[in-house]
């Protein structure tokens, strides 16, 4: 493996989402198209497959966020979301000033768990939150060395 591409995350309203992932963590967009055709249909095992992909990214690193509004086909209700469930939980993305992010994500209107606090090996202050689709977010400042 040479690197991580991206986390695709399936969303429900595509504005409202980048209006949390652009403007709350300042992600810029690289990427808005409609993707639709064979070629698409066969990648991911569903006929007639249209959806809406914009790539975000930060600026400074290569992991992108990739947001994709499916219109067909349609949409399947998000499962409830659980930091304890088997298979992916979350996505951390780091940041400057948690508190800023987090007072954002408050005036957002978004669900933060708990307000940032030291993790436990001290070498950070975090918190979770959910996007506006009940997807789990670790907004982490590194305080410390890495172990």
């Amino acid at each position: 493996m040479s690197g991580l591409r991206h986390v695709g995350i399936a969303v429900g309203d595509m504005d409202r989402s980048l209006r949390f992932y652009r403007d709350v963590f300042g992600f810029e967009v690289t990427w808005d198209r409609i993707e639709q055709g064979a070629a698409l249909d066969t990648q991911l095992g569903q006929p007639d497959t249209r959806v809406r992909t914009v790539k975000l990214r930060n600026g400074r690193e290569n992991p992108l966020v990739e947001l994709l509004e499916f219109s067909r086909p349609a949409p399947e209700p998000a499962a409830e979301s659980n930091l304890t469930r088997i298979g992916l939980t979350h996505l951390a993305l780091t940041v400057d000033d948690v508190e800023a992010v987090f007072d954002r994500i408050v005036e957002a209107g978004c669900r933060a768990v708990a307000p940032p606090e030291p993790s436990a090996d001290g070498q950070a202050k975090l918190f979770f939150c959910t996007d506006p689709d009940g997807v789990y977010l670790e907004v982490v400042e590194m305080t410390g060395r890495t172990p």
